[in-house]
């Protein structure tokens, strides 16, 4: 039995064949890119910030000592505390040691997380930063420009809108830009 409120869904006949999707329009908007901070330079400044973090923490204690002897040494009075503290909790040494690797790789992580992602669609440019983001529809936008590092919109005046400098590569902001039909120039 057929249900009269079912619709019925196109069949296969053996002169039409599968039923064909619809032809993309060249108005179809296409998906966004996003220009983010490569993950191996996460990796890259997270590990470099925990190996300082692993020195400074191993021969902290060392440097204090040495440098709490000598008369020239600024900071005294600190490095003798740090001195005295080390040479009373033998641990202490070990906590440094620990702590300032782990230290080093989170503000690694921070301060790549602190860069700005730019997000490229076919009507805006967003501009993602730490804790803001920045919306440029197509009609504000009459000039793209990337100088150095710095990504510029600029208005019908030829007026900033925004000066960014990025954190991303710009190469892949230039690409994105392109692939979207922002015309930007490269000065």
């Amino acid at each position: 039995r057929s249900d009269p409120h079912r619709i019925a869904s196109p069949q296969p006949t053996k002169e039409s064949g599968p039923p064909v999707p619809p032809p993309a329009t060249p108005t179809s908007p296409r998906p966004a890119t996003h220009v983010r901070v490569p993950r191996q330079d996460y990796v890259v400044l997270s590990v470099a910030l925990g190996l300082l973090g692993l020195l400074l923490g191993w021969f902290l204690p060392l440097l204090a000592g040495l440098a709490a002897g000598a008369q020239w040494a600024p900071f005294q009075d600190p490095l003798r505390l740090i001195d005295s503290l080390l040479d009373e909790h033998g641990w202490l040494r070990w906590v440094l040691a620990v702590l300032l690797p782990v230290a080093g790789v989170v503000a690694g992580i921070f301060l790549v997380a602190m860069g700005t992602t730019v997000q490229i669609t076919d009507a805006e440019i967003v501009l993602i930063g730490e804790d803001k983001k920045r919306r440029f529809a197509r009609a504000q936008v009459t000039r793209v420009l990337l100088e150095g590092k710095e990504l510029v919109l600029r208005d019908r005046d030829d007026a900033d809108l925004v000066r960014e400098k990025l954190d991303v590569p710009v190469d892949q902001v230039m690409d994105a830009l392109e692939r979207h039909d922002w015309s930007p120039e490269r000065h």
